[in-house]
């Protein structure tokens, strides 16, 4: 399969952001230090860079939209999937759902290859099963939330960081390098 067209991601960029726009994405407070619409347009261009395919980073783009076990806010109710499903697809609105209703340290036994690939929903406490694809996918889009902010809020950030840096090796390539370097970098202003 090609890469998409510079044209065609113009266009696609284009109606995801009027649509987070009439949302109300640009209106919501992500942290102290931020909007949440360039965060999220932050989390999907690192998932674009690392070269992650078209529904990962479009699940960047929208990984928080019903809110987190973290970001409790939610710019969309989950009543409207189905619009968020015809705008971005199926594969990555199922992504986002997983991160938005899924407790995050519950992927951890999976990427330690402890359990089944699999991630507890914080609604209900069910586990949902996942493909590995769908664990990595979450590794990831994990990596470029956590990257993205780490600036802005950086004492609630590093642990993060670092406890992703433990599976690493599962991560894109060029997520891992950035990971890396990020880590290496905190790691150099600690040092005296």
């Amino acid at each position: 399969m090609s890469p998409p067209k510079a044209d065609d991601l113009v266009a696609r960029d284009r109606t995801h952001l009027t649509f987070l726009h009439e949302a109300g994405a640009a209106a919501v407070r992500h942290n102290s230090e931020a909007d949440l619409l360039p965060h999220l347009l932050g989390t999907r261009d690192l998932l674009r860079e690392w070269g992650a395919r078209p529904a990962l980073q479009d699940a960047g783009l929208f990984h928080s939209v019903y809110g987190t076990e973290f970001f409790v806010t939610a710019t969309l109710p989950a009543a409207r999937q189905a619009e968020v499903r015809a705008v971005i697809g199926a594969e990555a609105e199922a992504l986002v759902r997983l991160w938005c209703f899924g407790r995050r340290y519950s992927l951890t036994a999976s990427l330690a290859g402890e359990t089944e690939p699999r991630m507890q929903d914080r609604r209900d406490e069910e586990w949902a099963s996942l493909t590995e694809g769908q664990l990595e996918d979450l590794l990831n889009l994990w990596i470029a939330d956590t990257l993205e902010q780490l600036h802005r809020v950086l004492e609630r950030e590093v642990p993060i960081a670092l406890e992703l840096m433990r599976y690493r090796d599962r991560a894109l390539p060029r997520a891992r390098v950035a990971l890396e370097a990020a880590v290496r970098g905190l790691q150099s202003q600690r040092e005296p």
